[in-house]
């Protein structure tokens, strides 16, 4: 039996299988972080399926897991945010 809101993992569920997905049926999408090879849905119950789109490889990423992929997502923004003002400084804008 999988508890939808707390362990998605509960039970064995092994990747790439079709109750990878399943196993998320009922939970809402919160957002999705783009990586450098695939997306990871993340849910409202803090829990993420991570997609690899190169090969289609598909599991489940815990809490703690999605939230360092959130803060790698937040610092790759920051640094992304501060080229954008060089550029734009360059060029006249800013």
């Amino acid at each position: 039996m999988v508890d939808r809101k707390t362990n998605h993992k509960h039970g064995g569920i092994a990747s790439n299988t079709n109750q990878t997905f399943k196993t998320f049926i009922g939970c809402t999408v919160k957002g999705i972080i783009e990586l450098r090879q695939g997306v990871m849905m993340v849910f409202d119950c803090g829990w993420a399926l991570n997609y690899h789109t190169d090969n289609g490889a598909h599991w489940i990423e815990n809490p703690e897991t999605v939230q360092r992929e959130l803060q790698s997502a937040r610092e790759r923004l920051q640094d992304d945010k501060e080229k954008i003002e060089g550029i734009l400084g360059l060029a006249g804008e800013k």
